[in-house]
């Protein structure tokens, strides 16, 4: 978490003084992921609550920064190459704001990513190109929004993803078609789906056939089924027969 500095309110005026200094010293070691021994590497975005506009804070560049911490502010846009002069940037919090849109090739420049968390945000489309360059992600963290459609190809670049949330969202289907299954194997082993209004229908039997295998959909974590003639049944009570696949090659339909 973030770290907040609180000080009893003094008579004195040079006591008030010194630890203004103080605090103000402390904001820049911590907004320069240079405070040792307090998740020394970390760039607290947390100590600037109330953060609306997320380009009017630009981030010091830094080759020690390996961690981003905007979470808990009001941010609602993410720009293309905001994290670009952060070159071993390693995970990326920005957990509960208000983000609708994040701009094509915004973590392009931090390919070393390997962990982000978007959770508890207002996200509705994951576009083709949200999170392009992400070469190394490993976990990515979109649960709690209102994510109703991801586009094909979406996680192209992510070959390495092999953790996915998308708990509580709006989708109705998971196409196989947001990954790139023509051209690169996915490494995805844990999805979690749970809450979500998903039609079981042919669109999820990639899903079925890996799960156990290769993907695991913990039953905790995707209970059950909506709309339809299968509105209600149990996920893992589920045959391909009832989920109409008739296709046993799978999935690979080429995408432009």
């Amino acid at each position: 978490m973030g770290l907040s500095f609180y000080f009893a309110a003094s008579s004195s005026e040079n006591c008030r003084s010194l630890l203004t200094a103080i605090m103000y010293l402390a904001q820049i070691l911590l907004l320069s992921c240079m405070l040792p021994g307090i998740n020394a590497g970390t760039y607290f975005g947390k100590i600037l609550q109330g953060i609306a506009n997320i380009s009017s804070h630009p981030i010091p560049s830094s080759t020690i920064c390996t961690n981003v911490d905007f979470r808990d502010n009001s941010i609602s846009h993410i720009p293309a190459n905001f994290f670009k002069d952060l070159p071993n940037l390693d995970k990326i919090r920005l957990d509960s704001n208000v983000i609708s849109s994040i701009e094509d090739n915004a973590y392009v420049a931090v390919p070393s990513v390997t962990d982000i968390n978007i959770q508890n945000n207002k996200l509705q489309v994951i576009k083709k190109h949200m999170f392009s360059g992400l070469h190394n992600l490993q976990k990515l963290w979109l649960g709690f929004n209102d994510i109703h459609t991801i586009e094909p190809l979406s996680f192209k670049d992510n070959r390495a993803l092999t953790f996915l949330d998308l708990v509580s969202n709006a989708l109705d289907t998971l196409q196989y078609q947001i990954f790139d299954p023509c051209n690169h194997p996915v490494a995805l082993n844990d999805v979690r789906l749970r809450d979500n209004p998903l039609s079981c229908n042919s669109s999820l039997c990639w899903l079925k056939r890996l799960d156990g295998s290769w993907i695991t959909v913990s039953h905790s974590w995707l209970t059950s089924c909506s709309g339809g003639a299968l509105d209600g049944r149990k996920w893992n009570m589920l045959t391909d027969q009832d989920l109409g696949c008739d296709d046993p090659s799978g999935q690979c339909h080429k995408q432009a």
